[in-house]
């Protein structure tokens, strides 16, 4: 037998063999689900690849920005801190587990939206009564919604907000958005008293400094907030009530040292459902 003629029929499929050679695993990214799905010898492993896709967190738009890790946070409404979503509080401890964070939403209630029906208030130069203790905001002065309530210059005057709480409630934050007329005002627990379901609440000094000095002056100082912490709501029926306890007359016929209020904001209640009646017909008289 011929040797040399048989060996190039030999080495000839051998090289054919080696050029056709080739892998049973394939990978692709599906990008509209965030998934990798590698597949290893006819077998399919499904998983979630982070770094596939660049999620509207991962990018700058908005009022939103990228805290490197994956914190979202974006501001909300009058006087609230800076939290929604998927944010870790601030001062939690970074790494490892991040503390569980509340996803509530503030809860504002405006002051010219209560039921001022039996109110009688005192101001510079005489006074009002019901919806007449509503003031607007031609100054610019930031009032949340337009408007304002004055007129609490009158010891034992209160200023009350109702509402419903689907569940008890512990440690939330209670935010005043106040300011002062005629003359600075600074309150403290001796002149001003704040109940939240009829039991005074303890609040740090609140200064309302850089008032008009005249109520025929064309400026109101801005509103400025302030954060009262750790206050407990009940189940049910809930009441905050600021009132003013004191007898210091301000000028003219203010009686009392008062703020003028914007609204109250509740935030940190967790997964409760708060809720509440306002007295929108209040505002029919500015029309």
């Amino acid at each position: 037998m011929n040797f040399r003629k048989l060996l190039p029929m030999l080495i000839l499929p051998l090289i054919v063999s080696c050029g056709e050679t080739k892998s049973d695993n394939t990978s692709k990214t599906t990008g509209d689900n965030n998934t990798v799905e590698t597949t290893t010898g006819g077998k399919t492993d499904t998983k979630t690849d982070d770094s596939a896709v660049t999620t509207p967190e991962q990018s700058d738009s908005g009022n939103t920005q990228d805290s490197g890790d994956d914190t979202v946070i974006s501001e909300i409404g009058p006087g609230s801190d800076k939290e929604s979503g998927s944010e870790k509080e601030s001062g939690s401890e970074q790494g490892g587990d991040s503390s569980k964070v509340d996803e509530s939403t503030p809860f504002l209630m405006e002051a010219e939206y209560t039921n001022l029906d039996e109110k009688s208030g005192a101001g510079y130069s005489g006074g009002a009564d019901g919806w007449a203790m509503i003031g607007e905001d031609i100054y610019d002065a930031g009032a949340s919604n337009g408007y304002y309530v004055t007129y609490l210059y009158k010891n034992n005057l209160s200023l009350d907000f109702f509402f419903q709480s689907d569940k008890e409630v512990k440690g939330a934050n209670l935010i005043l958005r106040l300011t002062s007329e005629i003359k600075d005002v600074i309150l403290t627990t001796d002149i001003y008293t704040i109940t939240v379901n009829d039991v005074a609440v303890k609040f740090n000094q609140i200064s309302l400094l850089g008032a008009s000095t005249s109520d025929s002056e064309e400026y109101m100082r801005p509103f400025s907030n302030h954060t009262i912490s750790n206050i407990d709501l009940k189940e049910g029926e809930n009441s905050i009530k600021l009132i003013t306890t004191n007898t210091e007359s301000m000028g003219g016929t203010m009686y009392s040292t008062a703020p003028v209020v914007d609204c109250i904001t509740i935030e940190k209640y967790g997964d409760a459902t708060l809720s509440w009646n306002p007295r929108t017909d209040n505002l029919d008289h500015f029309e």
